[in-house]
């Protein structure tokens, strides 16, 4: 991992979504890779958010 390491709660912010809705796309197997830290820590790696953010916005055909 060489990428910056967001907490969940900046990773929904990046997203404009409530926690509660990232952690239940955690929990739904549809949010961003992340990784699950001893202790039970979840951390985003901020490529994979941004380039899991670029694929959503081109499955639905959305542009910048």
């Amino acid at each position: 991992m060489s990428s910056e390491l967001l907490t969940v709660r900046e990773v929904a912010e990046i997203l404009t979504i409530s926690q509660a809705t990232l952690r239940g796309w955690i929990k739904e197997n549809t949010a961003p890779k992340y990784y699950r830290l001893n202790g039970g820590a979840i951390r985003f790696e901020k490529a994979d958010v941004l380039g899991w953010l670029e694929q959503q916005i081109e499955s639905y055909g959305g542009s910048r």
